[in-house]
């Protein structure tokens, strides 16, 4: 099942629908059909498939919604179905990978738009995962967990992802931080000869930083522009 889903991510990242299709027919179900309706039934590593997916087609509010839900989706499958492969092929280690090429391509896309941003917290809000005895997991274990425990840790990382995004769309809501944003995007995305001087982005970030200050919530700051 991992291999299959790595396989499949591969494939179709690298505009190879077809081929990934062919090959892995259950693929093709999960990204053709409106996963957004089977989120709650659906593991970690096919959620994250599908915010490649729909992150390819431009759908930036679906792809964001799919990739949180996938980070939240491994979190309570880890606890209630610890996976029996170990190192290199322990599925969690092939999500932290797939997680952190899709974090920096979803992040800079779903903040500049906040009004997706502010659609994907309400949908985070009402999220809730299946864990009834006819789930299982994108991996193979052992022995179930707790279900108790797991759901209480669940709700602790739910809270805390959807407290860290209503904080980011404080900051987004304020005009002056969004346009600084914006600057420092134009910066490093805009193509060479529309893009913005340094000096200008480093006033921008400057500015984004004293914002941060004022309303005491801190994102930008201790990075680098």
């Amino acid at each position: 099942m991992v291999l299959i889903a790595l396989v499949s991510y591969y494939l179709y990242s690298n505009h190879k629908k077809l081929i990934a299709y062919a090959l892995f027919p259950k693929i093709s179900t999960i990204v053709e059909s409106d996963l957004l309706k089977e989120t709650q039934t659906s593991g970690a590593i096919f959620l994250m498939i599908g915010a490649n997916a729909k992150l390819k087609e431009g759908k930036i509010d679906d792809s964001a919604f799919l990739y949180f839900t996938s980070l939240l989706r491994k979190e309570i499958d880890k606890e209630l179905f610890p996976p029996t492969a170990k190192g290199s092929k322990n599925p969690l280690v092939m999500l932290g990978g797939m997680s952190f090429g899709l974090r920096y391509a979803i992040a800079p896309e779903i903040i500049s738009r906040p009004e997706q941003l502010r659609r994907v917290i309400a949908s985070l809000y009402v999220w809730e995962p299946d864990v009834g005895t006819g789930y299982t997991p994108d991996w193979e274990f052992k022995k179930r967990g707790d279900t108790e425990k797991a759901l209480l840790k669940f709700k602790k990382n739910k809270s805390l992802l959807i407290g860290n995004l209503r904080k980011r769309d404080k900051l987004l809501s304020d005009t002056g931080y969004f346009e600084a944003l914006q600057t420092i995007q134009e910066y490093h995305y805009g193509s060479a000869n529309d893009r913005p001087s340094r000096l200008k982005a480093i006033f921008a970030f400057a500015t984004m930083i004293e914002l941060e200050k004022d309303k005491k919530i801190f994102w930008i700051s201790g990075h680098a522009i």
